[in-house]
């Protein structure tokens, strides 16, 4: 099986699991970034697929060890009914825990050959997973942010306030204006 033939499979196996788990809830806003995990799955794949369809070596690297890579998203389908996904914060923590496991599998079977186009195709595929990766991090963290808090007001610790994702919406004025308190007259 070739690298992108296996990265397809997987996006497609992806993109099916999510649009299932938003079917599957009753909570609009989970619904909604289990639609937008697909749309990013939808995505991918047709980068994989245009990627596919220029002639070179990248479209042609096969690997004996991705016939026996494990699909995540056909495993996580046959436990579809344990997966608890109560709120937005557990279905990016679904959805980060997916990607690890798929770029954890791209790494080992990287670093189980030595062919010089299997590993060029790896690692550009690679590279695309662990952007989405990424980028499901930073989500996560920015939904994340309202339940972390700041341990004490003081001034000494105001710098900290910028890894809650809130102080660049204050000082934008977008969750209203500050109430800025009248100096004190003695």
């Amino acid at each position: 099986m070739t690298v992108l033939d296996f990265a397809r499979h997987l996006e497609q196996s992806g993109r099916d699991f999510y649009t299932e788990m938003a079917a599957r809830t009753s909570q609009d806003g989970v619904r909604k970034i289990f639609q937008l995990l697909a749309g990013d799955q939808q995505r991918l794949l047709d980068r994989l697929r245009r990627m596919q369809e220029r002639p070179g070596t990248l479209s042609k690297a096969e690997s004996l060890l991705l016939n026996r890579a494990v699909n995540i998203f056909e495993k996580m389908r046959q436990r579809e009914a344990q997966l608890a996904v109560n709120n937005d914060l557990d279905a990016y923590l679904l959805a980060i825990n997916a990607e690890r496991q798929i770029v954890d599998q791209y790494l080992k079977v990287l670093n189980r050959t030595d062919n010089a186009d299997l590993r060029q195709a790896l690692l550009r595929v690679l590279s695309l997973d662990r952007q989405e990766l990424e980028e499901l991090e930073q989500l996560y963290d920015f939904v994340n942010a309202p339940t972390d808090s700041l341990e004490w007001g003081e001034f000494s610790n105001l710098d900290e306030f910028h890894n809650f994702g809130r102080y660049d919406d204050l000082r934008q004025g977008e969750l209203g204006d500050p109430v800025i308190p009248e100096p004190v007259k003695h």
